[in-house]
């Protein structure tokens, strides 16, 4: 009987210790997302004309940020917000529908 009483008193210690490590372990803060892979190109505050590609999108950098039709106002990991210049309209862009950016170049 004694051993019963203790094989049972250790099993429930187990269980608790595993409930302590699970709880831990969900209590950590979760790691900072990668950032989008368009970061190192475009920057908030960037002036870009965006025209349609069929199914995608092409995204134009202005030369010289002169102001041409949007604003980058946020890079996500997986989206890029613009809002227009007049601040009439806004335009959220998945990233897997970006064809290609491109940046004017002034001659």
């Amino acid at each position: 009987m004694k051993s019963s009483t203790t094989r049972m008193g250790m099993a429930g210690a187990l269980l608790a210790a595993v409930v302590v490590l699970v709880v831990a372990e969900g209590s950590r803060s979760a790691p900072e997302p990668a950032l989008s892979r368009f970061a190192d190109v475009l920057r908030v505050g960037d002036s870009v004309e965006i025209k349609d590609a069929d199914s995608s999108y092409l995204i134009v950098q202005a030369a010289d940020n002169i102001a041409v039709g949007y604003t980058v106002k946020k890079i996500g990991v997986d989206f890029i917000y613009f809002e227009s210049f007049d601040g009439t309209s806004s335009l959220v862009i998945p990233v897997y529908s970006i064809k290609a950016i491109a940046k004017q170049l002034t001659l």
